[in-house]
């Protein structure tokens, strides 16, 4: 199942980018050859009343519209016979040469646009609040003087409600620092400059997101259940610290410490919390839960987790917030690494893109609709970038046009083009090694 999600992934980002630039083709009147959705031996296929051949092809590593003329230097479009010179591609006006190749991204970004307004207005998320559960000694957050309990209530100028805000900020600032607003747990509130320095490989940050500065979420006890362990020695809003002397930062730390078989019971586990700032050391024993098969103390955990919900109109805005976020911090990414200030590690080829989708679908719908539009945002602005053979290469090239009043000479953008496929091929290539080894590691 999760398999096919992540081809229905491929096929609507793929399809949506590609009909931008036919819908754009065929208002500017210019004739369309073929549509295809991959690349490679055609699957299935079949020519509408126009002429267009719509193809699925075998290989699911991008897609194409092929106009009429789109190959031709307009030096050498001569060649196009008169009568078909209305519908050829390159006898068209450079604005709408422009619009054809820009209506590929655009019609990503505004798919992202729509489809996180829709679920952002159709669901209300329960997500962890930006408060700190333990701190590693010697961390970048223990060096920055961050506490257990503390909220970071913004990131460099920016509201940080949700763990997850938190994350997408500190990332993007990766490999520099971040000045935070911290609310302590008496209410008083300070400024602290953390470190997002990478010393040495970015995997970890990919791997373990913040955690690798050392910034864990809370663990808060929002509900004690009747009747089992926990009744009585822990509390909602007792902040879980350690157990059996060592620090729990995930969930399933707790569920490791449970030792033990339904048969002979379990071992206590001896346990520190915080309860209104103070800290309290306590025992709970598990039991042995027939209905859920698994051991367990009687606790929720939540705590005091924000809810986010929003109207049309605020998802819509918090759509093109989030493709604004992006334009930014995708080009600064790039150049971060180019520069040398990250390693190449942190960014994603294919196999990574593919193990991370795997991870995200596996949450459910919401959570594989919000990764659509956030490969969909990803998708628009990396075709922009003004690289020979991605869109935003052509739109260079038309730039210079428009200044020039003539088009680069045919040498000059055959060499760029070829500079540009060999990049791009490289990129590919290097991203692809470096994921597939980070998987056997």
């Amino acid at each position: 199942m999760t398999a096919l999600l992540i081809l229905l992934l491929f096929l609507i980002l793929v399809t949506v980018h590609e009909l931008g630039h036919y819908l754009a083709a065929r208002l500017c009147g210019v004739r369309v050859l073929a549509f295809s959705v991959g690349m490679g031996p055609e699957l299935f296929g079949f020519n509408d009343r126009s002429g267009t051949r719509w193809r699925l092809a075998a290989l699911p590593i991008g897609g194409y519209v092929q106009l009429y003329g789109n190959l031709v230097h307009p030096d050498e479009a001569q060649d196009i016979p008169q009568t078909e010179q209305a519908r050829a591609f390159p006898f068209k006006p450079l604005w709408q040469r422009a619009l054809i190749v820009f209506a590929g991204p655009l019609a990503n970004i505004l798919l992202g646009i729509v489809v996180s307004a829709s679920v952002l207005s159709l669901v209300v998320q329960s997500v962890p609040p930006s408060q700190i559960g333990s701190v590693p000694p010697a961390s970048a957050a223990a060096q920055a003087g961050l506490e257990v309990g503390d909220r970071l209530v913004m990131v460099n100028g920016q509201e940080t409600l949700s763990w997850s805000e938190l994350a997408e900020r500190l990332s993007q600032a990766a490999g520099t620092s971040a000045l935070l607003e911290v609310e302590a747990l008496n209410g008083r509130r300070r400024m602290v400059e953390l470190d997002l320095g990478l010393d040495g490989s970015a995997q970890a940050l990919k791997a373990e997101g913040i955690a690798a500065w050392g910034l864990y979420p809370a663990l808060v006890v929002s509900e004690v259940m009747p009747g089992l362990p926990a009744q009585g020695a822990l509390q909602p809003g007792d902040l879980l610290l350690s157990v059996n002397n060592q620090p729990l930062r995930r969930l399933s730390d707790l569920s490791a410490a449970m030792q033990g078989d339904a048969g002979l019971g379990y071992e206590p586990l001896n346990m520190e919390i915080l309860r209104r700032g103070v800290a309290i050391r306590l025992s709970v024993t598990p039991v042995w839960q027939e209905a859920s098969q698994r051991p367990l103390i009687g606790v929720q955990i939540g705590g005091d987790w924000v809810l986010r919900s929003y109207t049309p109109l605020e998802a819509v805005g918090e759509g093109f917030r989030q493709a604004g976020e992006l334009a930014v911090a995708v080009p600064r990414q790039l150049t971060r690494v180019i520069s040398g200030v990250l390693p190449t590690d942190a960014l994603s080829g294919p196999v990574g893109i593919v193990e991370t989708s795997n991870r995200v679908v596996s949450n459910g719908w919401w959570a594989f609709w919000l990764w659509l539009s956030l490969l969909s945002f990803n998708l628009a602005i990396v075709n922009l970038l003004p690289l020979p053979v991605l869109d935003g290469g052509h739109l260079l090239f038309y730039a210079i046009e428009a200044v020039a009043r003539r088009p680069l000479p045919v040498a000059v953008q055959s060499t760029l083009m070829r500079l540009g496929v060999a990049l791009l091929m490289g990129l590919f290539v290097a991203l692809t090694l470096q994921d597939v080894l980070a998987l056997l590691r």
